[in-house]
C-alpha cells in the first residue's frame, strides 16, 4: 500500500510507502496535462453538507513537466450524487463500451490519462495562503494519445 503523506492526522500500516513529494510543489498553469497515477489510497470520507459518508479513493497523479514533476492530488468519493465523476475518471483512464462501468481499482495505480489541472489557493490550517494542483475534469480516452 502507498500512502500519500499529506494527511498530518493519518497514521502508517507497518508496511506502507511513503510518498516523498515535494515541499514546496510546482504549481501548473491552467491547462490540459498527461498524468500517470503514482497512488491510490482507499480512504472513507466522513460525510459534509452535500454527500453523506462513503468510501474514498485518494489518488496522486504525476505530471511530467520539463522543470521535474509536478503532483496533484484527488479525491473520488464513491457515491451516487457524484457518479459522474467516476464515469469520467474511469473513462479517462481506459475505453469505454456498453452503458455501464465496472470500477477496476486494482487496474489505476499505473494507469495513464489526461486532464484539465488548474491551480487553487486555499488557506493552509496554520492560516497561510497557499496554492496546490486541481482537477477540474477528466478528459476521455484517446488511444492515439497514449502512451506518453
Amino acid at each position: 500500500m502507498t500512502t500519500n503523506n499529506t494527511n498530518p492526522n493519518m497514521g502508517y500500516d507497518w508496511a506502507d510507502t511513503i510518498d516523498i513529494t515535494p515541499t514546496n510543489p510546482t504549481i501548473l498553469t491552467e491547462g490540459d496535462y498527461d498524468f500517470t497515477i503514482t497512488s491510490l489510497r482507499r480512504d472513507h470520507f466522513p460525510g459534509g453538507k452535500k454527500v453523506p459518508a462513503c468510501n474514498m479513493a485518494s489518488l496522486t497523479l504525476r505530471v511530467d513537466t520539463p522543470d521535474g514533476p509536478a503532483y496533484v492530488y484527488d479525491d473520488l468519493l464513491l457515491h451516487q450524487i457524484v457518479a459522474w465523476r467516476l464515469v469520467s475518471f474511469f473513462s479517462c483512464i481506459a475505453p469505454v463500451s456498453g452503458d455501464k462501468i465496472t470500477m477496476d481499482w486494482d487496474s489505476v495505480p499505473g494507469a495513464q490519462g489526461r486532464a484539465h489541472i488548474r491551480p487553487r489557493n486555499y488557506t493552509s490550517r496554520d492560516g497561510q495562503p497557499r496554492q496546490r494542483n486541481e482537477v477540474v475534469r477528466y478528459l476521455p480516452y484517446d488511444p492515439d494519445h497514449l502512451p506518453f
